[in-house]
């Protein structure tokens, strides 16, 4: 099993719980605002790995591999294989509305 957290927080407590026996938690961001600790225990008992993936050290360390994951990511979406949620198309001239949205974390997708 492999969980992909990118909210943190609580979702990241969830997402331990939920885990299964040799499963694997990636986290890649805190979008709750909060930077959940690992309570060692579940590790242990699970035999879980939690891993961290920053993936903007691509973009400075290995532009290639970072080019690489974008294009990849590309054509699973013109494949039809990756269905984002749009939670809402701002206009140009609101941006700040986008921005705000954001901020407020009440974007989703």
């Amino acid at each position: 099993m492999l969980v992909y957290d990118p909210v943190g927080g609580d979702v990241f407590g969830q997402s331990l719980r939920c885990t299964n026996r040799d499963g694997r938690l990636i986290v890649i961001g805190f979008t709750s605002g909060t930077i959940q600790q690992i309570p060692a225990n579940y590790l242990l008992i699970k035999n879980i790995t939690v891993v961290g993936y920053g993936f903007s050290i691509y973009s400075r360390a290995d532009h290639a591999h970072y080019a690489r994951v974008f294009a990849e990511l590309g054509e699973l979406y013109e494949a039809g294989k990756l269905t984002p949620k749009i939670h809402k198309v701002y206009a140009l001239e609101d941006t700040g509305q986008a921005l705000a949205s954001l901020l407020d974390r009440q974007a989703i997708g």
